[in-house]
């Protein structure tokens, strides 16, 4: 089963599919990239299912703690992803890739 956080009403909720759930729908482009069992060292994962609409830092720039990175889109609601630490930042996914909960977008390597 892979496990996934929604809200309602404001309240967070989780939810579990099988697998073969996130197949992708003729027409509808590939299917959310697996989650790893654990995320290495200065990783940044997507905190929610879904699209990766926006990267606001180029590859290889630096950034500082608390600054947003990146904007992932599910059901019409955006999601602003903040550095939780200053780097320099690698893409690990690119705009548009369909994201699991807590599947890794970048990297942030101290520097």
């Amino acid at each position: 089963m892979i496990r996934f956080a929604i809200e309602i009403d404001g309240k967070r909720h989780q939810i579990a599919l099988p697998p073969g759930m996130l197949a992708a729908s003729p027409g509808t482009g590939s299917a959310a990239a697996p989650v790893p069992e654990e995320a290495a060292p200065g990783t940044v994962t997507a905190p929610v299912a879904g699209t990766l609409s926006l990267w606001q830092i180029g590859d290889g720039e630096t950034v500082e703690a608390g600054q947003v990175i990146a904007v992932i889109e599910a059901m019409k609601m955006e999601t602003q992803i903040e550095a939780p630490h200053a780097g320099r930042l690698t893409h690990l996914a690119s705009a548009g890739d369909m994201l699991a909960q807590g599947a890794p977008i970048g990297r942030i390597d101290a520097g």
